[in-house]
């Protein structure tokens, strides 16, 4: 039988939740590995690159998600699902970031994670990995944009040493294991 200091503690807790991520879903959707309950309604996905460095890192990065998973990534500008883009974006404190927009024009919020996805941008921040090439290797930049294609496929972090989602170069068998069970 619940008593009143539990249930004081569980709403206190759904509150927190509300206020911190926007609603009681959205986090229980991360403690299950990913962002949300949203997908691109295909595992064929065009990708495009914008900018002119870093190709091979962007194409490897692809080719290991297409590899890996039972997702088909092709390379095509027209009806491009997934956006590869190094731009400088400033001093934001961020190197990468996954942009995503849903079918219903909710972008980069817990309602976008939420719905079927209509294109993703999987950035790379020029202004940090230009000022430090020591530490971002070519290797670096290539997991760097593995990690935030993960996200452009409804992948949160993950708290598994080796996932691709915390510290790992490649996805590992979690991270294959949720993309094939949702692609």
């Amino acid at each position: 039988m619940l008593n009143t200091k539990s249930i004081r503690i569980g709403v206190l807790l759904v509150l927190f939740s509300i206020l911190m991520f926007g609603s009681v879903k959205f986090v229980s959707a991360c403690i299950n590995g990913y962002l949300g309950s949203g997908y691109f309604p295909t595992n064929n996905l065009n990708r495009c690159k914008l900018g002119t460095s870093y190709t091979a890192e962007f194409q490897n990065a692809s080719a290991r998600w297409s590899a890996d998973t039972d997702l088909n990534m092709y390379y095509n500008c027209s009806g491009t699902d997934i956006w590869t883009i190094y731009a400088d974006y400033g001093d934001t404190g961020w190197a990468g970031y996954a942009y995503i927009c849903n079918t219903d024009g909710d972008c980069n919020n817990s309602s976008a994670y939420d719905g079927t996805y209509e294109y993703c941008d999987a950035r790379a921040n020029a202004y940090p990995i230009s000022r430090n090439p020591n530490f971002y290797t070519s290797a670096e930049v290539q997991k760097l944009m593995t990690h935030e294609m993960g996200h452009c496929f409804s992948l949160d972090h993950a708290d598994v040493s080796g996932s691709v989602m915390k510290d790992g170069s490649v996805p590992n068998s979690q991270d294959i294991n949720l993309i094939n069970a949702r692609y």
